[in-house]
C-alpha cells in the first residue's frame, strides 16, 4: 500500500474527529467521526471555516490558539464548538501546524473532555498500528535527521542493502550511496534541509559492495518538534533486468521484420498506415514517411475499394481474421501488381485496437494461378 493510501485510510476511518484546515481557516477535509459529531455531511463541513463550527464567544480564543500552534507546531486546548444545529461542545482541541508540498495546514483532534484518556488509547492503538505497517512494507523505509543519520529503518530497506536493521541504526546514510550517485547525495540534503521533497534514481551499494539502482522519495517530517527526513526507496534491479529484456526482444522482432520476404504491416481503426517493413514499402514504391499516416485505400483500385473496406471492417467490428484475400495493388508510379494479404485484429484490453497483417506478391512469388 502507497503512503498516501495508508495515511488517507487512517484519516477517513479512525474513530476520533478529525479536522484539516488551510492556512486562513477554511475547512479542506474532516473524517466520518467529525461529520457524526458536528452533524453535518462531508459536502456541506468542506464549504465551511472554523468559525461556523466554533462557538461565537470563543472565535478569539480559536484564533489565538491557531497563532500559538504556527509558532509551536502544536498545541492543545479547551474550547466549545457547536454542531450544525447550534448544540455547543465542551471540546478539548489538539492542534499540529502541518506543511504539505509547500502549504500551510492545521490538522484538528477534536473530543469531549471526558474522552481524553480515551483518546489517548486510541493514539497508542494507531501508532502501534504505524509501526506493525512500517515493519512489514515491502518497500524500504529509512528515518533520518537533517544531517543524515540513521535513526529507523524497516526490515525490507535492511534486508534489500543487506544489513541487520540495528547494524543501520546510528550510521551515516551516505554509506550506502555509491561513488556515482554522491553528488545526488549531496542535493538530497540540501533539499531536505530545506524543508523541500526530493526524488531521484540513484545507486546504493550492498554491505558486500555489490552496486544496485533505486528509485528513492524523500520528504521532511516533524515528530515531536525534530526535523528529520522519511525516505522510501524501491529496487530497481527486476525492472533494469526487464526493461534489458524487453529491448533486446524488441531488436530480435525489429531484425526480422526488416529482413523478412513478406511485407508486413499494421493499420489504426480507421485504416491508416501505423507501421510498415521495408517490404510494403518495395512493393506499394512510396517512401516510409509517405506511407505512414495514409489511408490503404490510396493502394487499392476503384473498382475493388468496396470488397476491400467490407474485409476490413469484418475485421475491427467482428474480430475475424482474413486470409489469402487476393487483389490488384496500385503502386506509387501507377502500375499494378497482384498480391495476396492476410488481417488479423489485435486486442487491447478486450477491445480491437489496431490490425495487422502480411502481403505476398503474387507475380514474385510466381503464384499467379
Amino acid at each position: 500500500m502507497k503512503k498516501d493510501d495508508f495515511y488517507n485510510l487512517v484519516f477517513k476511518n479512525y474513530n476520533i474527529p478529525l479536522i484539516i484546515y488551510d492556512k486562513d481557516g477554511s475547512i479542506v477535509d474532516a473524517n466520518e467521526a467529525a461529520l457524526a459529531l458536528y452533524g453535518y455531511k462531508h459536502e456541506e463541513i468542506v464549504k465551511l471555516a472554523f468559525s461556523d463550527i466554533v462557538h461565537p464567544e470563543y472565535i478569539e480564543v480559536a484564533l489565538k490558539y491557531a497563532d500559538i500552534t504556527k509558532k509551536k507546531k502544536q498545541f492543545q486546548g479547551k474550547i466549545i464548538e457547536r454542531k450544525k444545529d447550534g448544540t455547543p461542545i465542551d471540546a478539548m482541541i489538539h492542534l499540529g501546524y502541518l506543511l504539505h508540498k509547500n502549504k500551510s495546514f492545521f490538522l484538528a483532534v477534536v473530543e469531549d473532555i471526558s474522552k481524553i484518556q480515551k483518546i489517548k488509547g486510541m493514539l497508542q492503538e494507531v501508532e502501534n498500528k504505524y509501526q506493525a505497517v512500517f515493519e512489514t512494507l515491502h518497500e524500504g523505509v529509512i528515518i533520518c535527521d537533517l544531517n543524515g543519520t540513521i535513526r529507523e529503518v524497516n526490515p525490507a530497506f535492511a534486508k534489500m542493502h543487506g544489513y541487520e536493521q540495528k547494524e543501520l541504526i546510528g550510521q551515516s546514510s551516505e554509506i550506502l550511496v555509491s561513488e556515482r550517485s554522491k553528488l545526488l547525495y549531496k542535493t538530497f540534503l540540501k533539499t531536505i534541509q530545506e524543508g523541500r521533497t526530493f526524488e531521484t534514481e540513484a545507486m546504493d551499494i550492498k554491505k558486500d559492495g555489490t552496486p544496485f539502482d533505486i528509485e528513492v522519495e524523500a520528504m521532511p517530517i516533524d515528530i515531536n518538534g525534530e526535523k528529520l527526513s522519511l525516505l522510501t526507496m524501491r529496487d530497481l534491479t527486476p525492472l533494469k533486468v526487464s526493461q534489458k529484456e524487453l529491448e533486446a526482444s524488441k531488436d530480435f522482432l525489429n531484425r526480422i521484420m526488416q529482413n523478412v520476404s513478406d511485407a508486413i504491416y499494421a493499420l489504426d481503426l480507421k485504416g491508416r498506415f501505423i507501421m510498415v517493413n521495408p517490404k510494403v514499402l518495395e512493393i506499394t514504391g512510396y517512401s516510409e514517411q509517405a506511407i505512414i499516416g495514409s489511408p490503404y485505400a490510396i493502394l487499392i483500385q476503384h473498382d475493388e475499394l468496396q470488397k476491400v473496406n467490407e474485409a476490413f471492417q469484418r475485421v475491427i467490428k467482428k474480430g475475424e481474421k482474413i486470409r489469402n484475400f487476393k487483389i490488384t495493388l496500385l503502386r506509387k508510379n501507377g502500375s499494378t501488381r497482384n498480391i495476396s494479404f492476410n488481417i488479423s485484429p489485435i486486442y487491447k484490453e478486450g477491445k480491437v485496437a489496431f490490425v495487422a497483417g502480411t502481403a505476398i506478391d503474387l507475380e514474385e512469388k510466381g503464384c499467379l494461378l
